[in-house]
């Protein structure tokens, strides 16, 4: 049985937060004119989730304009009520304003697809925002991911995991060949198969 089969997708240590979620480093890009149209003004890279705002057709990462708007709430008068003001061109728009990528024309999201980005771990994968997306959080070898053996924190990344560590956690769950009860790796050589055994049966 193939010991890799219920980790092959780990995620991405670092997915979901706002310095990840913000967009793709404009050095990764190939087409560097078409990566331009869609660069985000607030973090400068292409964003992993575009969104562009419908009163003056700026675009944004997903989570750049949503701290945006927290941090205008945050500092803003009470007379301005739920209104923010455009990065770029301070037309005022609400937090309901930003369209999101399913919501583009045709002609804009064939074009944000056509952009090409290079690995952010410098591996050999080449793809577009979405699939970049999807490759350095679920796929690159290259990836940091934690141990997916409870109470190991080691994170390493992937390639390592499965080369090196996994086979020699000392989180590793294995089954005793006499009582066939799981134990950790590392208490191989304190295992007492009536104790445990005794153990097991008081929990039932």
């Amino acid at each position: 049985m193939d010991n890799t089969t219920n980790i092959k997708f780990l995620p991405n240590v670092y997915a979901g937060d706002d310095e990840y979620e913000e967009g793709f480093d404009d050095n990764l890009v190939i087409n560097k004119e078409l990566g331009e149209c869609f660069a985000c003004p607030l973090c400068f890279g292409i964003p992993r989730n575009p969104v562009v705002i419908k009163k003056c057709g700026h675009g944004f990462c997903e989570v750049c304009i949503a701290k945006h708007v927290i941090e205008c709430a945050n500092h803003s008068s009470k007379d301005r009520g739920f209104t923010t003001k455009c990065p770029v061109c301070s037309a005022l728009f609400t937090k309901f304003d930003p369209i999101g990528y399913d919501d583009f024309n045709i002609p804009s999201k064939k074009a944000f697809n056509l952009i090409q980005l290079k690995c952010p771990y410098a591996c050999s994968y080449i793809g577009s925002p979405h699939e970049m997306d999807d490759h350095q959080t679920y796929e690159c070898p290259k990836r940091i991911v934690f141990c997916p053996y409870l109470d190991c924190k080691q994170k390493m990344a992937y390639e390592k995991l499965i080369a090196e560590h996994i086979m020699n956690c000392e989180k590793l769950i294995i089954y005793c060949e006499s009582c066939f009860l799981p134990m950790p790796k590392a208490e191989v050589s304190s295992h007492n198969c009536k104790d445990r055994l005794a153990f097991a049966l008081k929990r039932m």
